[in-house]
């Protein structure tokens, strides 16, 4: 009696696991959110160090949401342009959380990355929309803050599009976030130091900026060359 033929073998897995629920997959092992720990980590407490005047982004954003549920109505005045500017700043605790968890579980959902997606975009409009400020109704005081933070967001730009074939996995995500929350730190220090003198609060947010850059040089020049040596390619 003959037997029947063995079933076919599964088809092998894709590159990067994109029909996985993990988004590393066969990512190489030394892709890691090591590195951006400890910047990442800084930035939650940029959110609480004095800025101008002894107040801390923080305090900006509570007044605001203080003011919008006493009153009901949208604050006008200075409180909206700093709730405006400060509100970034918040992307700093998920941006924490996140690169603590990749740097002992590098294996994050579909959903997670999505999250991160849309935080990142939501974070970038708010900055952009302050860009557009400074450039458009303040000629020539605030042209230096938005000039630093578009330098910054072409180097995040640079780099996401360096690490492109890894646009479904989590260091491009993780980079997209990292920058966001470093462009608008830049454009808020610039802006302060227009109008105080350099305090500890604004000198510690740009330390941050500068560590997350250098750092982000080193990750994306290193993840790409491990990309090209394991064969990866665009899904």
């Amino acid at each position: 009696m003959q037997t029947p033929p063995a079933p076919p073998p599964p088809p092998p897995p894709s590159p990067l696991g994109y029909a996985e629920r993990s988004s590393t997959g066969a990512l190489p092992a030394n892709l890691r959110a090591v590195a951006l720990l400890v910047p990442n980590v800084l930035a939650v407490m940029v959110l609480f160090l004095p800025m101008r005047g002894g107040s801390a982004p923080i305090d900006a954003i509570v007044d605001y949401v203080r003011e919008l549920i006493r009153s009901g109505r949208q604050p006008r005045g200075s409180m909206t342009w700093d709730a405006l500017v400060t509100g970034p700043f918040l992307l700093a605790i998920p941006l924490a959380l996140w690169t603590i968890r990749l740097s002992i579980a590098p294996r994050p959902r579909v959903a997670e990355r999505a999250i991160a997606w849309s935080m990142t975009l939501a974070s970038l409009c708010m900055t952009m929309l302050c860009i557009g400020y400074c450039i458009v109704l303040d000629a020539y005081r605030f042209w230096p803050a938005a000039g630093a933070a578009i330098v910054v967001l072409a180097l995040a730009s640079i780099a996401v599009a360096m690490l492109w074939r890894l646009r479904n996995a989590w260091p491009t995500a993780l980079l997209a976030m990292t920058g966001a929350w470093a462009a608008n730190t830049t454009l808020t220090m610039f802006v302060v130091l227009s109008r105080t003198p350099l305090q500890f609060g604004a000198a510690m947010g740009l330390s941050v900026v500068v560590l997350q850059i250098a750092i982000g040089a080193i990750c994306v020049r290193r993840w790409h060359a491990a990309t090209a040596t394991a064969g990866i390619t665009p899904g």
